[in-house]
């Protein structure tokens, strides 16, 4: 993922979240009226910010040559303890404060050990695990930490339980491997190749890293006066809908479906409404922004734009795209993206 669909998907998360699973194509309104009278924004120009500093090591090379290995292996079933390298299939939950949290759990999860996907402690507290147990992990996360900035530093529990290993069988790493393989023409050019990968995903995360600090201190400088009334009735309907749907698909009613997230009705309701008013606030100061500044999207950056985001989704061209998404709706996320370049631009380094 490049630099700007990295950017594309915070504008995704904000607009395409309820439209994606619930009525994808439908028109969203565009507040086109004087915004003043519903939202004021607060200063958002020079924010400071603290910027990461990434460097590549040696061994960020060889997580990659790794990986790349790893996609040509063979695997054969292991009775005995996980060792690096070793593919192991798991379910694992993630306790802060002795409760789970949101984003923390999955469950029939392949990791190859060594791979670097998981946390500082996750991969090699699995070494020497075997089938059928549960490993407790205590650890914590590092800081910063740019895919969930609000879990950075904070120490997390994992308790995981190891469905199966098994044993990878690698290619040996030669010119030959990397040249059938990869296309290059030796272990060199594919390294030089790597490094400039991790460089391009480096500047990526201090990117992302940046955004996700203006942004979160721009929606704490702005404030809602009022919702208009039209459009949050439909945003919360497009939330009852969609999870009206998920619960359809489960067999159960949305009754159901609130206890089972262990709430009561009344309780998840007030939960979709301030769902619903935080989407709105957000997409409220996002065009404040956008036309105070007279940001738009032109049909060059459209078209450039949806193709991007169409890749995203593991789509092949900007007319697939439109199958699932309005073009009002992909344009609204371009600039969305646009706003949010900006606001990391005119961002300020903190004074250390």
């Amino acid at each position: 993922m490049n630099m700007k669909a990295r950017i594309a998907a915070l504008g995704m998360a904000v607009a395409m979240l309820i439209p994606a699973a619930g009525c994808g194509k439908d028109k969203y309104d565009v507040y086109n009226y004087d915004l003043s009278e519903y939202v004021t924004v607060g200063n958002y120009k020079g924010i400071a910010v603290e910027d990461i500093e990434l460097g590549i090591s040696a061994d960020d090379v060889d997580k990659h040559i790794l990986l790349a290995r790893s996609n040509y292996a063979e695997y054969t079933r292991k009775n005995g303890a996980a060792a690096l390298t070793d593919q192991l299939n798991i379910d694992f939950t993630g306790y802060m404060d002795g409760k789970e949290f949101e984003g923390g759990s999955a469950k029939d999860t392949d990791l190859t050990l060594g791979s670097g996907q998981f946390i500082d402690g996750f991969e090699s507290g699995l070494v020497g695990a075997k089938a059928g147990e549960t490993v407790t992990l205590n650890l914590k996360f590092p800081d910063p930490y740019p895919p969930s900035p609000d879990l950075a530093g904070k120490p997390v529990q994992f308790k995981v339980k190891v469905n199966y290993i098994n044993e990878q069988i690698l290619p040996e790493y030669n010119d030959e491997f990397v040249k059938t393989k990869y296309g290059y023409e030796n272990t060199k050019a594919f390294e030089e190749a790597l490094r400039l990968s991790i460089e391009e995903q480096n500047k990526e995360t201090i990117l992302f890293n940046r955004i996700n600090q203006v942004w979160a201190e721009v929606l704490k400088n702005s404030e809602v006066k009022k919702y208009p009334e039209a459009e949050f009735n439909g945003r919360y309907q497009s939330y009852v809908e969609y999870y009206t749907s998920l619960a359809k698909q489960e067999g159960i009613s949305l009754n159901e479906y609130a206890a089972n997230a262990g709430m009561a009705v009344k309780e998840f309701e007030d939960w979709m409404k301030s769902e619903a008013e935080a989407q709105m606030k957000e997409e409220m100061v996002l065009y404040y922004i956008a036309r105070t500044e007279k940001l738009s999207i032109s049909k060059d950056e459209y078209q450039t734009g949806a193709m991007e985001y169409a890749r995203n989704y593991g789509l092949t061209s900007v007319s697939d795209l439109e199958a699932y998404f309005s073009p009002e709706e992909i344009t609204q996320n371009l600039l969305f993206d646009k706003v949010l370049e900006y606001l990391a631009e005119q961002a300020v380094p903190a004074a250390k």
